[in-house]
């Protein structure tokens, strides 16, 4: 009797296959996604290791939260202009930052948000409430990101009439 999730060499083919399928550009957006989350990862770790060193050495958790995502967010933004992200939307690389940070700094809003709300209200253990709150902000700082920096260039043409 097989196990109705069995997986073999055939159904380990399809997910090549239906990414071939795609049309570039969502095939594009989900390779970049995909990347997006590997770098967030690398990034992800350091955030929590500064987080819980410094929640050790007797630092607040808004404090400690803030150092983490600062270290965090400065390797996000190497690894995305590096791995990530192959167009541009500006030409400036600090106005670039800015904007990056930008994004960065309403995730950190949000993540000292929801872990005011579930270690304040909830008694959410620092830990799971930091992961949680991190995977809250991974998704719309990806989507922002993706909307207002790391797009092709507009095109800038004068209609003659």
């Amino acid at each position: 009797m097989t196990a109705p999730y069995f997986v073999d060499a055939q159904t380990t083919a399809l997910a090549p296959a239906v990414l071939t399928r795609l049309t570039s550009p969502v095939r594009t957006r989900i390779q970049e996604f995909v990347r997006y989350f590997g770098c967030s990862g690398v990034a992800l770790t350091a955030d929590v290791g500064i987080y819980s060193v410094a929640l050790g050495r007797g630092i607040t958790y808004p404090v400690a939260a803030a150092a983490g995502f600062a270290v965090g967010l400065c390797i996000a933004y190497g690894l995305s202009v590096r791995y990530v992200f192959r167009e541009r939307s500006l030409t400036d690389a600090k106005v670039e930052l800015a904007v990056f940070a930008g994004i960065g700094l309403m995730g950190l809003l949000l993540t000292e948000l929801l872990l005011c709300f579930l270690i304040g209200r909830f008694d959410v253990q620092a830990h799971a409430a930091k992961l949680a709150a991190a995977g809250a902000v991974f998704g719309s700082t990806f989507f922002f990101r993706k909307l207002l920096l790391f797009r092709r260039r507009q095109a800038h043409t004068s209609e003659v009439g």
